[in-house]
């Protein structure tokens, strides 16, 4: 206690005051470290005398700026009035794309990390196809085209023998890829209508409200030997 009375003094409430103010990221043992006084003691004078409080730090991918802000505002008007018209049909119709990197924890990791990416189509009902590209490769225009939407479009005429792509609506997101003209000629050739996405809004993403939601549950906690292991534990979550 004879402590508690001497170090509760208007110099070490400056002090600490200063500390705060010149290094905002300081932990409370660093300060009872430097003012050479016990834990409990910096915590008294930073509740009773100095008003301070611990925050967290909200990190954002992207800060927008004014005029994307009400670009953002107007797609998701846009698109809400899209959906108001079109009701539940207006999901069933949406074909969405997401390519995410994964980066599951190997058993021996190796000195550079290979990054493994998957791209997903899927619609409300299901998925409709996967595709996985190796350490190295790039999404260009010609692979996104060629490889990817051509084989998709051809799994949703198979599905939909009658009515094929008609009605089909694409939702992804403003990778270079997918905003070139031969890309957009590609949909407009196919009769595939483009949902617009606002800039820089990954909180949008459908894959985050479902697939990667689930998708992490399933691999959570769990330790790969190799990628086939890798893929095998992919295959059996798309599966369900």
């Amino acid at each position: 206690m004879g402590q508690s009375r001497e170090v509760t003094t208007d110099e070490n409430v400056a002090r600490i005051r200063e500390l705060l103010q010149e290094y905002p990221r300081i932990t409370l043992l660093q300060m009872a470290y430097i003012l050479n006084i016990l834990n409990e003691r910096v915590h008294h004078i930073l509740h009773n005398y100095s008003n301070a409080r611990h925050i967290c730090i909200k990190w954002v991918h992207h800060l927008l700026s004014a005029d994307q802000m009400a670009t953002r505002v107007k797609i998701c008007r846009e698109n809400l009035k899209i959906f108001e018209n079109g009701g539940n049909h207006f999901i069933y119709r949406l074909l969405w794309v997401i390519e995410d990197e994964e980066i599951p924890k190997l058993a021996k990791r190796e000195v550079h990390v290979k990054k493994i990416i998957y791209a997903i189509f899927f619609r409300s009902t299901s998925i409709v196809k996967i595709f996985k590209l190796g350490n190295g490769y790039k999404v260009t225009t010609d692979w996104y085209v060629k490889k990817w939407l051509s084989k998709v479009f051809e799994s949703i005429n198979e599905d939909r023998p009658k009515s094929g792509l008609t009605g089909i609506i694409m939702y992804h997101d403003n990778a270079k890829s997918h905003k070139t003209l031969v890309t957009t000629r590609y949909l407009d050739d196919n009769g595939v209508q483009l949902l617009t996405r606002p800039p820089y809004s990954p909180d949008l993403s459908p894959a985050n409200f479902w697939l990667f939601k689930n998708l992490k549950k399933h691999l959570r906690g769990t330790v790969f030997n190799s990628k086939i292991d890798i893929d095998n534990a992919f295959e059996s979550f798309w599966e369900t």
